[in-house]
């Protein structure tokens, strides 16, 4: 062993030294750059399945979907250059899904998804920027669910369920204030399910029921007042269902039934009096069934049958007399079966079949003589599957069908045989392009289509072949690879093991250095493409421990050194081909916690020392085949507490050893069989913070000292039975923060001295009632940082330091009502927290925080511009960031950035006290400045050596002579040396600074610092933890 000699500073020449040792070094890239393309499958081209046209004008908006960014909104002006992403509402691949695109004045109104309100009522002026939700009708993530959108009167009406009303009529005008609901006709949660809505003038018509009239005809205006029924058709409970509503006229008809006539065609003027029935068209009590509505001009067409010809197409002028059968196209009681009714110009086009033919193309003028058969598509008796009717003008209409050799495709009438033709063969041969959705707007026909290539793309036709094109491949991959999906990204001591699929392997266990060369395939552990799996990655010592399936052993606990020759089952819990299905794996000094079923005892609590005779069950905690589940592992002084449950007392506060002898429930907080649940586990102040039930207070804050009798509630946030629901617990020095609701304020942020007195209410964020539902919580430098909206900005990054006045927004990253929805929050180093965030001008990218406005800045991005690289599974190893991202063109995969000078403790230290670990932490190494040592947990009086060396890589160093759990994180095998020695204060505390030169040379150095301790009495010897950092700026 080298000479240990003492110093009082840093010495430049141990920097020097280490540098000239050529220890790795990082060049400072300005943006995360890709470490290694590990899917390099090409991708097969997906379809965008665009849908939901509506227009403002010449600006059609539309949902389509892509590989990034999941179904989301589009818009086009009817070119390829024109067609783009007007927002990603909902970041990631989820998509918001949006739907119901209704026009309204120069926007466009519909209903979308996000993962903080669920689904609700959205607007756009076609602008990432102008595009908000309009209304959290249903507040927080539940969904109103939103449906029926029809505009009338300058205004919206739609039904919607705002958690307490049922399904209910409401009406938008476009802003939060003006979306209201209309009325609560079935009074209570029942909802009436308002439906048919049907634009009249200014009101609208539709069917509604009030829980004692059944489905009845109801009119509004808008108002509460204006909202009535019209009139009980069919008197009593059973209802009258009135349907397929078109208006002519001043008046609407409609079908509806009676206990007289059955269900027949009716009309109203929007009064009780002037809502009658128009003809019994089968007489008696039996029905003709009106369907198909559609007013050309001042006639009424509609399908019926009279009991003699069958559904046949009728038609009406509003009165009894008028109302007659067109045609008996299908001679005798079968009937014709008409359907895709079309206003076309002054006639009407449809779908029916005679005896002859098929289902074939038919156009009418009203007369029995004017009503023929346009075409014979498909000859014979087949049926071309004709649909989607769209006119183009009055004179030319687009639709679909199949002529039994192209496929279904795209095809133009102008409403005789000569002028009925295949528009365009999309699909070459008999394949069909399957064209779909077809919307006019200003004289052209959008549609979705397959042309065999480029998948289901939005496509658009002016009635021409030549005018008939892909308007723009949206969801277009030629040329890219498959993602290879880097999750689980954990670092052992300078390299990162992580999860990823390379489209060969299935999805198998990878290690990587940081560079293309360093990053391969750890182990091929089921062979083939199906993939072992892995999950549930943790480091103990030198091994990473972790759950995979090999295809024989079901999921077991595995184990890697990191290399393939270390990497093996650690066992066969389960045997056979079951699984024991390991999760919640958890640290514990050189052993591992975790929960299995070994198919006797269900699940229980297990522990490894990564042997197979040192694997094995805990403590069945609830004995025989029934599971005690335990979860929430949190070490608190040598001990692991966690929640478990057992027949007699419920899911309970436990505690372990590592013993069967010490595993014990705590506290029985909800006694008798019931379930207190603890979870979020928080050490402050030498005690344990957590939420419970208890019943009668619902969920609370409780505190814990270890013993039954030293378990108590803290404070009953919300006295009731509902409880405040404490959550995110975040210890920072001697506060305790977290989120709570206590019944007036809303979910909002809170923090505790650990007494009743001193648990309050850190900020109202969001006034009044409604929520700004912190998350994320993370401490930064005596501060918190953390997610929460404020009513105002949207969901951005907030911070605080306990009062009410040091809480504020830190930065509003999508300005405006927008959300950034900031999210993956990660303190790297002593500095920083990084995470992800969206805006419309960078989409979804990585940001990081100082926890000042200033210094909440965006990385240079991935993806410059709106397109989002997603960042995501953020760890810091050996000085880099490593985490998921989107590439253009190369998926989702492994990247890096360095964040400048950063420290982070590493391994686990060893003592000669169970209670008690010398833990050593290090600011970040800023050259030209001065970089800070604290320890803590070391015994008072020791003589303290600080050394300073070279990082181990990929595994640290046994000392077994000087305690079998005793491990250097410093290269005992290269340059080290002590940098101080000092006697422990009588606190076990201390902090040492050393300056660092002002040289440029060394940012990107890598040094590591580990603490040992001489114990004088009796002679002992201990050390800390290590601390790696690298230098930068």
């Amino acid at each position: 062993m080298k000479k240990i000699t003492s110093s009082k500073t840093m010495p430049k020449l141990g920097l020097s030294l280490l540098a000239s040792l050529a220890l790795g070094s990082l060049s400072l890239g300005q943006a995360p750059t890709l470490v290694k393309d590990i899917n390099t499958q090409p991708l097969p081209n997906p379809s965008s399945y665009p849908s939901n046209w509506v227009n403002i004008g010449p600006v059609v908006y539309f949902k389509a979907s892509t590989p990034t960014t999941g179904s989301e909104l589009f818009k086009t002006g009817g070119s390829s250059a024109s067609t783009v992403l007007v927002k990603d509402i909902r970041s990631g691949t989820s998509g918001s899904n949006p739907s119901y695109l209704t026009r309204l004045g120069s926007k466009v109104v519909f209903v979308a998804r996000n993962t903080t309100n669920g689904q609700e009522l959205w607007i756009t002026d076609g602008t990432s920027a102008g595009t908000s939700m309009v209304k959290d009708i249903r507040s927080g993530s539940p969904s109103s669910s939103p449906y029926n959108l029809t505009a009338a009167g300058g205004k919206v009406f739609f039904v919607a369920n705002d958690g307490i009303n049922g399904y209910e009529l409401w009406v938008t005008d476009g802003t939060s204030a003006g979306t209201t609901m209309v009325k609560n006709i079935y009074s209570g949660p029942s909802g009436s399910f308002p439906s048919n809505i049907t634009p009249f003038g200014n009101k609208i018509l539709f069917r509604a029921n009030d829980g004692t009239k059944g489905k009845e005809l109801w009119i509004s205006d808008g108002t509460s007042a204006g909202t009535t029924m019209v009139k009980d058709i069919y008197a009593g409970s059973p209802g009258s269902n009135p349907a397929y509503m078109a208006v002519m006229g001043s008046k609407v008809y409609f079908s509806a039934s009676s206990p007289a006539t059955g269900t027949e065609l009716w009309a109203t003027d929007g009064t009780s009096a002037g809502t009658v029935l128009v003809k019994n068209i089968r007489s008696g009590s039996l029905s003709s069934y009106p369907s198909n509505l559609v007013r050309v001009g001042s006639k009424v067409y509609f399908q019926a049958n009279d009991g003699t010809t069958g559904n046949e197409l009728w038609v009406t002028n509003g009165t009894s007399a008028g109302t007659v059968l067109v045609k008996d196209i299908r001679s005798g009681s079968f009937g014709s079966d008409p359907s895709r009714l079309t206003a076309f110009g002054s006639k009407l086009l449809f779908q029916a079949r005679d005896t002859t033919h098929g289902s074939e193309l038919w156009i009418s003028d009203g007369t029995g003589t004017g009503t023929t058969l346009v075409k014979e598509i498909r000859t014979g008796s087949f049926s071309p599957n004709l649909n989607w009717i769209t006119p183009i003008s009055t004179s030319k209409a687009v639709f679909t069908a199949n002529d039994g050799t192209k496929g279904n495709e795209v095809w133009v009438t102008d409403g005789t045989s000569a002028g009925t033709s295949l528009l365009k063969d999309i699909r070459s041969g008999s394949l069909s392009s399957s064209p779909f959705y077809l919307f006019a707007a200003f004289g052209k026909v959008y549609f979705r289509a397959n042309d065999g290539t480029h998948g289901y793309e939005p496509w658009v036709t002016n009635g021409t072949a030549a005018g008939t094109t892909l308007l723009k491949d949206i969801a277009n991959t030629l040329g890219k690879t498959a993602s290879s999906i880097p999750t689980n990204l954990t670092d052992k001591f300078n390299r990162t093991v992580f999860v990823a699929n390379d489209g060969i392997h299935g999805t198998e266990l990878w290690a990587s250095n940081g560079t293309t060369a360093g990053t391969a395939l750890l182990k091929d552990i089921r062979a083939g493409s199906s993939g072992s799996s892995p999950n549930y990655l943790t480091i103990v010592g030198n091994r990473v421990f972790f759950r995979a399936n090999d295809g024989v052993n079901g999921y077991e606990l595995w184990a890697t050194n990191g290399t393939p020759a270390g990497t093996a089952m650690v066992k066969n819990i389960n045997p056979g081909a079951s699984s024991s299905s390991p999760s919640n794996l958890f640290a514990f000094g050189n052993k591992i916690l975790f929960r299995a079923n070994d198919g006797t005892k269900g699940y229980e609590l297990w522990i490894s020392d990564g042997t197979v005779t040192g694997t094995m069950i805990l403590k069945d905690i609830r004995s025989g085949s029934f599971s005690s589940y335990p979860s929430g592992f949190y070490l608190w002084k040598g001990k692991v507490y966690f929640s478990a449950y057992d027949s007699s007392n419920g899911t309970e506060l436990w505690v372990t050893d590592g013993t069967t002898a010490g595993t014990t429930m705590v506290s029985n907080i909800n006694p008798g069989s019931a379930s207190s649940n603890p979870s979020y586990f928080a050490a402050m102040g030498g005690k344990l913070y957590f939420r419970a039930k208890k019943t009668g207070a619902g969920y609370e804050l409780w505190v814990t000292d270890g013993t039954s009798t030293g378990t108590t509630m803290v404070k009953d946030i919300r006295s009731g039975t509902s409880g405040s629901t404490p959550s995110f617990l975040t210890a920072i020095g001697n506060k305790l923060f977290f989120t709570a609701n206590d019944g007036t304020k809303g979910t909002e942020l809170w923090v505790s001295n650990g007494t009743a007195a001193g648990t309050m209410l850190v900020k109202d964020i969001r006034s009044g009632s409604s929520s700004s539902s912190p998350s994320y919580l993370t401490a930064l430098n005596g501060k918190l940082v953390f997610r929460a909206s404020d009513g105002t900005n949207g969901f951005e990054p907030w911070v605080s330091d306990g009062t009410s006045t040091g809480t504020s927004l830190l930065k509003d990253i999508s300005s405006g009502s927008g959300s950034s929805y900031p999210s993956q929050f990660t303190r790297k180093g002593s500095r920083y927290i990084f995470f992800s965030a969206t805006n419309p001008t960078n989409g979804k990218e990585l940001w990081r925080t100082d926890g000042t406005p200033a210094g909440t800045i965006l990385v240079p991005e991935v993806r410059p511009g709106s397109a989002s690289s997603s960042p995501n599974n953020l760890v810091l190893s050996n000085g880099q960031l490593m985490m998921q991202a989107t590439h253009p063109t190369k998926g989702s995969e492994l990247f890096k950035y360095f964040p400048g000078a950063n420290s982070k403790p590493v391994g686990h230290p060893c003592s000669t006290s169970a209670t008690r670990f010398p833990i050593l932490v290090g600011t970040d190494p800023v050259i030209g400045s001065t970089m800070s040592l604290h320890g803590k947990g070391a015994k008072p009086g020791a003589v303290a050596i600080q050394l300073l060396g070279v990082q181990v890589n990929n595994n640290a160093s046994p000392i077994p002579p000087l305690s079998p759990n005793c491990m250097s994180y410093i290269n005992p095998n290269a340059f080290y040396m002590p940098i101080s020695t000092f006697n422990v204060s009588p606190t076990g505390s201390w902090t040492r600074n050393y300056t660092i030169s002002n040289d440029p040379s060394l940012k990107g150095i890598h040094v590591g610092f580990q603490t040992w301790y001489i114990l004088l009495s009796p002679v002992a010897f201990e050390m800390s933890n290590g601390v790696f950092s690298t230098l930068g700026n």
